[in-house]
């Protein structure tokens, strides 16, 4: 099943909404018997990439997404195995851009999921999970009494975070340590605008392992795998994790 196909299989086209929110009528190449569908275009990623969106009258939605450098389909948004910084950044960004077109005109479960657990997985490979260093600055935010008493809880998304992915979390000074391992259960809870005007969206991680505070510190330990700063998501070295793994 398409990415498309998994997040709006629960989900019905408001067709009076549709081109308002930017669809347009067009002729289905074939002749002039073959009919119309709806199209939507968009381009991301600062114009890297441009998304097509189609939804047919029976209410079925297709996509692709095209790389303007090459004019060609960038198929490795569609391959679990690609996961690295660049091709997981635009899969994030598309399906951030379809969550915008399903708030627009869609009505139903985005996701594929139900009123209890609205889970915004988008069709991701569960078993191609990302793993991540994510940092938090007690200054701004005190999340320790919170991640030592709760098992699951809120927590900002960054970007290019997915359903299922494990997120260290790295609390700088005066700890400037990582403290947590925890996976994101639920993505896209709650959406907001940070102070640079930018959207931003909470999930919910599940805490699953807490460390000693002088255990794992970017001066004694991090800094040996070539972690000198955290100062945004970034993915965890291997040899850092196994190294987590073997002295937790």
């Amino acid at each position: 099943m398409s990415m498309e196909s998994e997040f709006f299989k629960e989900a019905q086209p408001d067709f009076a909404r549709l081109s308002s929110a930017g669809f347009a009528r067009t002729k289905i190449p074939g002749g002039s018997d073959a009919g119309e569908v709806w199209k939507y275009s968009e381009e991301f990623m600062d114009g890297d990439f441009r998304a097509e969106i189609t939804v047919t009258d029976d209410g079925e939605v297709s996509g692709r997404v095209l790389d303007l450098f090459s004019e060609e389909e960038y198929l490795p948004l569609r391959v679990p195995e690609q996961n690295g910084p660049f091709v997981s950044t635009v899969r994030y960004e598309y399906e951030k851009l379809l969550r915008r077109i399903f708030d627009r005109c869609f009505t139903g479960i985005p996701g594929g999921g139900n009123e209890e657990d609205v889970l915004y997985d988008s069709g991701m490979d569960r078993t191609g999970r990302k793993h991540w260093i994510t940092p938090a600055n007690p200054v701004y935010y005190d999340l320790i009494p919170v991640f030592d008493r709760e098992e699951i809880t809120g927590w900002k998304q960054g970007k290019g975070i997915a359903l299922h992915d494990i997120v260290y979390i790295y609390v700088a000074a005066p700890y400037s340590a990582i403290l947590y391992k925890t996976e994101g259960v639920k993505t896209h809870v709650e959406r907001y605008i940070d102070h640079k005007g930018n959207e931003q969206w909470d999930m919910s991680v599940r805490i699953l392992e807490r460390y000693d505070k002088h255990r794992f510190t970017l001066k004694d330990v991090l800094s040996r795998f070539d972690v000198r700063y955290v100062r945004g998501p970034r993915f965890m070295p291997e040899a850092l994790e196994k190294y987590i793994e073997e002295h937790r």
